[in-house]
């Protein structure tokens, strides 16, 4: 991981032969930690990983003298505040603390980004941040929103809705939804009651002014008002055909919900169009679920082996294709998102796990940024804001990789 930013003294460092080299990696081990401007990407870490990104920033083939460039960026001042940045082999990074040692769901509302906190010791927490600079404009506690374990968010009706995916230790464990303000930062109402039969609600979507809640441990999926927070209807998994619900999304027309298989909803009358199964889409564990009007790309978590991302015809729910294999870097994924001509799949791997870019028209791989090359910790979701991919680390912070 990326611990700290780094300042030298100038600009730029020429480094020239294995003596320089060495002065280097010197300055480097003594280098001043500083609150700002200055950034550097070289890692604080054991001699090993020093010998990796020594070998990929210099491109030092051999132990001959040459001569390299580092540029160090100075980002303007304010300009995420508290962050780290740098640049490998691919896009520019930046990684925004902020607090967050358990970020989940991100959604975004004009230039702001409200971000849950699942934190197992306080209830949880959600904070609203500047998509700009990356400051905090917000954080609000779990003693007055009645946040538990807060696990996902949208914003529909023109307010922002949390999903208390729950934590026993607190009153509204798994069993209720928030709507907060989103210009005041105001509560509005704890939705909650046996009626929804919310239970550990864990993702949620918004589609014709409704809320639509996907209850992982109930195996249930819940409609309700953005108006006013009214129950409009439950989908059963065993009335309606599925036996888990662990993401839910929409498009114009159809509510898409992702668990055991995935079950293609009539977002206006409830009624299950089809079912997807697992055997013929390759489902394992579907944890997320997103579209783009033209393809369902759904990212198959897989406990305990590599996973896959299968890519399904919108309109028909055909099959396109099951991504898989060790070149795709995929281990648990458990997070999906699009950007309009990429999908990014955030892959969970604790210690192993990274970030993966495919095409979105072809499938092809694009990238992979491993948690061995790039600032990410155990990453579980993703969201594009302004063009960029925010990565939610449940080891801490969110990574951005800008486009």
């Amino acid at each position: 991981m990326f611990k700290t930013r780094l300042q030298f003294g100038v600009a730029n460092v020429i480094v020239s032969g294995h003596a320089r080299l060495r002065e280097l990696k010197s300055k480097i081990s003594n280098a001043r930690c500083v609150q700002d401007r200055c950034q550097c990407i070289i890692r604080r870490t054991d001699e090993r990983r020093l010998e990796v990104m020594r070998t990929r920033l210099f491109s030092v083939k051999r132990w001959t003298p040459v001569l390299v460039l580092m540029l160090i960026t100075a980002w303007p001042s304010g300009a995420f505040a508290g962050t780290i940045s740098g640049r490998l082999s691919g896009p520019t990074v930046h990684v925004i603390k902020n607090g967050l040692t358990n970020p989940g769901g991100m959604t975004v509302n004009g230039n702001d980004v409200w971000v849950t906190n699942g934190a197992q010791t306080t209830g949880g927490f959600v904070e609203e941040i500047n998509a700009t600079t990356g400051g905090i404009l917000k954080v609000l506690t779990s003693s007055k929103y009645g946040f538990d374990g807060p696990d996902s968010d949208v914003v529909c009706g023109g307010n922002v809705w949390v999903a208390n995916g729950g934590n026993p230790q607190f009153k509204h464990s798994g069993t209720s939804l928030t709507e907060i303000n989103s210009l005041t930062g105001q509560l509005m109402r704890i939705v909650e009651g046996i009626k929804y039969q919310f239970d550990s609600p864990i993702s949620v979507t918004c589609n014709n002014n409704n809320v639509w809640v996907a209850n992982q441990y109930g195996a249930t999926v819940t409609e309700v008002s953005a108006a006013n927070g009214s129950l409009v209807r439950v989908l059963t998994g065993k009335k309606d055909g599925f036996t888990r619900a662990d993401a839910v999304n929409s498009d114009a027309n159809k509510i898409w919900i992702a668990g055991s298989n995935v079950t293609e909803v009539n977002a206006r009358t409830g009624g299950v169009i089809r079912h997807l199964d697992a055997k013929s889409y390759g489902f394992n564990l579907a944890f997320s679920i997103v579209t783009d009007g033209k393809f369902v790309w759904v990212a198959n978590l897989a406990m305990g082996s590599l996973g896959s991302v299968t890519q399904i015809n919108e309109s028909t729910g055909a099959l396109v294709k099951v991504i898989s294999g060790a070149k795709y870097g995929f281990s648990e994924p458990d997070g999906i998102a699009l950007d309009g001509a990429h999908v990014w799949v955030a892959n969970y791997g604790y210690g192993h796990g990274g970030v993966t870019e495919l095409s979105e028209t072809t499938g092809q791989l694009v990238s992979v940024f491993s948690e061995k090359h790039y600032p990410i910790r155990a990453p579980s979701q993703v969201a594009i804001v302004n063009g960029n991919a925010w990565i939610a680390n449940s080891g801490g912070g969110i990574t951005i990789f800008h486009n």
